[in-house]
C-alpha cells in the first residue's frame, strides 16, 4: 500500500468519524429545530447591556447604568412598527433597593 492509498483511506475514515459526532451533537442538542439563542451582554464603561426576547414577536434591550444607578427597559416590537425601540421603564435603582 503506497501513501497516497493511505492518505485517502485515513482522510475518509476521519471523515466518517467527524459525520457522527456532527450528528451526534445534532441529536442530543435538540435537532435542527433548536431555537436560536440571541441572548447578550455587553458592558463598555459604565454600562452595561441585555437583550432578550420577551414575547414571540418582541424583544427587549435592557440598559443598567451604573453612574447614574438607572435601569431602563426599551422593547422593540419586531412586526408591527418596523423595530423601533419604544422606552417602557426607567427604574431608580436606589429606589427601588432602599
Amino acid at each position: 500500500m503506497d501513501r497516497t492509498t493511505l492518505c485517502r483511506y485515513s482522510l475518509t475514515a476521519s471523515a466518517f468519524v467527524l459525520s457522527g459526532l456532527l450528528l451526534m451533537a445534532i441529536y442530543f442538542r435538540g435537532g435542527l429545530d433548536a431555537p436560536a439563542q440571541g441572548d447578550l451582554i455587553v458592558t463598555k464603561d459604565t454600562f452595561t447591556i441585555m437583550t432578550a426576547r420577551t414575547r414571540s414577536d418582541e424583544e427587549a434591550v435592557f440598559v443598567l447604568d451604573s453612574l447614574d444607578e438607572q435601569l431602563l427597559i426599551y422593547t422593540l416590537d419586531l412586526k408591527g412598527t418596523g423595530g423601533r425601540l419604544n422606552l417602557l421603564l426607567r427604574q431608580d435603582l436606589r429606589e427601588l433597593f432602599r
